[in-house]
């Protein structure tokens, strides 16, 4: 999925607490700290991703990882109670890419198993992105109907 996908998709969740513009920057977190790299590397230097120095494919792994997206999630509680919340955006971005990223993959469970799932790509499998956005439409929707708030 893409950085905007994940940014919609923590705003979503942050209504629930009023705080989307938090929501969308926790959900991205993992993407703005290693994509501007990956680009840099990508256009400026013309190296693949996949040849892209180690360090920065060590922690674009280290960030798109089950168990720091666990931490984030208690982290977010210990500061205030609602806040757990936000971190399910970056829940949710690790395990949409887990699932639906092709040349670099999340390994979800890093360290303790670098395997990938590849299940399909969201760039060439447009309806992943079209379902991506009809659920979070209808998330939207649920949170306005039903004023779900919490705190």
């Amino acid at each position: 999925m893409t950085t905007l996908n994940h940014a919609l998709w923590g705003a979503t969740l942050g209504r629930v607490i009023g705080m989307p513009l938090e929501g969308a920057v926790v959900a991205s977190f993992p993407d703005l700290v290693t994509v501007p790299s990956f680009i840099y590397y990508l256009y400026v230097k013309k190296t693949p991703p996949e040849r892209s120095p180690a360090l920065l494919k060590k922690t674009y792994a280290f960030l798109h990882n089950f168990f720091i997206a666990i931490m984030v999630i208690i982290l977010l509680a210990y500061f205030k109670r609602n806040y757990w919340i936000l971190g399910f955006g970056y829940m949710f971005h690790i395990l949409e890419d887990g699932f639906f990223h092709t040349k670099m993959a999340t390994s979800f469970l890093y360290p303790l198993w670098r395997g990938r799932i590849q299940k399909y790509s969201a760039t060439e499998h447009k309806w992943v992105q079209f379902v991506d956005l009809i659920l979070m439409l209808l998330a939207n929707i649920l949170i306005s109907l039903y004023k779900i708030k919490l705190g």
